[in-house]
């Protein structure tokens, strides 16, 4: 808030705040205004406020940007902390997904060795028993094929 309260003051000085200024127009205003920024900050700063690409800004839009700016409202924190937070997030939100596959891959699991077991118990029925055909008779069964 002692930013905003310091650029509006700053820029009292600056006699038409509407002004069309370009980039080095932009970077004098902000010096006589007695803000001292590098040219890669000033570069920054000019370029959110040109949102039409145009070429040019005006003071009036620097107020209003600091304005609706809210300092610190979120605190700064180093790009390895906001992934490993971003990962803890993701992570909690699939947990029960995950959590869900795994039950379902263990359904599909035992009933596959269900079905495996059954089929294997009839094969070996034909297998060592034989079938019996229609006139009574055992036939031999030597290969069973599985239709899946």
């Amino acid at each position: 808030m002692q930013l905003l309260e310091r650029g509006m003051l700053a820029f009292k000085q600056v006699s038409n705040h509407r002004a069309p200024l370009d980039h080095d127009g932009f970077a004098a205003s902000l010096k006589q205004a007695g803000i001292e920024l590098s040219v890669d900050e000033t570069s920054a700063i000019f370029e959110l406020l040109d949102i039409r690409c145009s070429g040019v800004v005006t003071i009036s839009e620097l107020i209003a940007l600091m304005q609706c700016s809210k300092p610190k409202c979120r605190p700064w924190r180093p790009e390895r902390e906001l992934q490993r937070q971003v990962a803890f997030e993701v992570h909690k939100d699939f947990v029960p997904i995950q959590n869900g596959l795994q039950e379902l891959k263990q359904g599909i699991r035992a009933a596959m060795k269900e079905a495996k077991d059954g089929i294997t118990e009839v094969e070996e029925e034909l297998v060592d028993g034989g079938m019996e055909g229609a006139s009574g008779r055992v036939i031999p069964c030597t290969t069973f094929e599985r239709s899946c």
